[in-house]
């Protein structure tokens, strides 16, 4: 839980959910930098869940426990790098909710694989509002996670980053 992903969006929704009484719930699962004060914007919230970091083995399970898995950051980095957590959650094969700047990376990525759906980051309303849409959309939420399943094996899979690094060397061989 670092300052780049902007997480107080995260906390914000969860209490937009409570005023509205939206019935999803927003786990964090980790540690980091930001954790305690996320905990303290959290305060009696009952929306929004803190857990401990999980050991590696147990992490895939966590993510197959989810309905959705979600990809936010704070409004301005969108063009710093693509977030690893994009590639586990691709191959867990559930949607994918990212609340990102709308010309930045994971929007590119989110749009091809369209794992999900895509909001503008550092605006709760329209987070909610992609969370509720979801929840109630149970072949919206099918679709969604075939396309992140496929996508993770067409373009993220160990198998195909091999063949990616064996056309850069056979290239490379050539000249």
């Amino acid at each position: 839980m670092g300052r780049k992903q902007g997480l107080e969006n995260l906390v914000e929704t969860a209490r937009l959910a409570e005023e509205r009484g939206v019935p999803i719930h927003i786990v964090m699962l980790g540690d980091g930098a930001e954790r305690k004060q996320l905990g303290e914007l959290a305060a009696g919230l009952d929306r929004i869940i803190f857990m401990d970091p999980l050991p590696g083995d147990e992490f895939p399970l966590a993510l197959a426990a989810a309905d959705a898995l979600l990809v936010n950051e704070l409004p301005g980095v969108s063009e710093m790098a693509v977030p690893s957590k994009l590639t586990s959650y691709f191959a867990a094969a559930k949607p994918v909710v990212a609340a990102v700047g709308q010309g930045g990376i994971v929007a590119s990525i989110m749009g091809r694989a369209q794992a999900g759906p895509v909001v503008e980051s550092g605006n709760p309303g329209a987070l909610l509002g992609a969370l509720k849409s979801l929840s109630s959309d149970i072949e919206e939420q099918e679709r969604a996670s075939r396309a992140a399943k496929a996508y993770w094996h067409d373009h993220l899979s160990a198998e195909m980053a091999l063949a990616a690094w064996d056309e850069i060397l056979v290239d490379v061989t050539r000249r």
